[in-house]
């Protein structure tokens, strides 16, 4: 067995997971979007509905939208440290009228990955990353779509929430251990 040394060390020289995430600056292109996204998770849910459902002409509606829309913005989002992303966690409680706030993380997610982004979210241009200011981040939450703003939330949330969670589970079932 590795000594924790040897695991830090391992561990310092892996890269840092990241997400990109493209988001249209036309909000109306990107609400449409959201509306056929909504309809197919719709249609992919009604078990009514023959294996014919339209699920792939809405697809390629969407791709078309994305294929023309005017200008895509692609930000990188980076997993934190632990103790940084815990100290987000402590820092903004949970909403008592949100459930996702209730659920396993007791904290305001979207004020979380709101911090987080600001903490080491870079625009992505070409081989260019561009950091946002703090004020510069807030306006872009406002101008962007709801539906945009939710993708940037879930995927930090899948970085630093969600994905390790999952590879703790996945180890200890590789490992045969029943222990939470």
């Amino acid at each position: 067995m590795p000594t924790i040394g040897e695991l830090l060390k391992a561990k310092k020289s892996a890269p840092v997971p990241y997400q990109d995430v493209e988001v249209l600056w036309d909000t109306d292109v990107s609400d449409r979007i959201a509306a056929l996204e909504a309809e197919i998770e719709s249609r992919e849910a009604d078990q009514r509905l023959t294996n014919d459902n339209g699920v792939d002409d809405l697809r390629a509606q969407i791709q078309d939208l994305r294929d023309n829309a005017d200008s895509v913005l692609t930000f990188r989002f980076r997993k934190l440290d632990g103790y940084t992303y815990a100290g987000l966690c402590a820092k903004y409680p949970p909403r008592l009228d949100v459930s996702a706030d209730l659920g396993a993380g007791g904290y305001n997610i979207d004020e979380v990955c709101k911090a987080a982004a600001k903490a080491n979210g870079v625009r992505i241009d070409g081989d260019v990353e561009e950091k946002p200011s703090d004020a510069e981040w807030d306006d872009l939450f406002v101008q962007l779509s709801g539906h945009d703003v939710k993708r940037i939330r879930d995927a930090i949330w899948m970085l630093n929430e969600y994905g390790p969670a999952q590879q703790l589970e996945l180890a200890k079932k590789a490992h045969g251990s029943t222990r939470s």
